[in-house]
């Protein structure tokens, strides 16, 4: 099965509404959404969120990860 990433951010409050409902639209075609909510950006926090970020981009197929700004 196809395993798509959909990565959150604690700053886009909406975020959680169409992640759920892409993930419906994805599991009716047979895809297995992978979520990832992610916080910080900065600093040592950064550094663990992005070597987190890593692991799970590693782990799927294709990935939506919201903000683009």
């Amino acid at each position: 099965s196809l395993r798509v990433g959909i990565r959150g951010d604690t700053y886009w409050q909406s975020w959680p509404i169409v992640a759920e409902e892409w993930s419906k639209l994805l599991r009716a075609e047979g895809a297995v959404p992978v979520f990832l909510q992610v916080s910080e950006h900065t600093g040592t926090e950064g550094q663990h969120t992005k070597d987190i970020v890593d692991a799970w981009a590693s782990s799927v197929d294709c990935a939506v990860v919201g903000l683009a700004n």
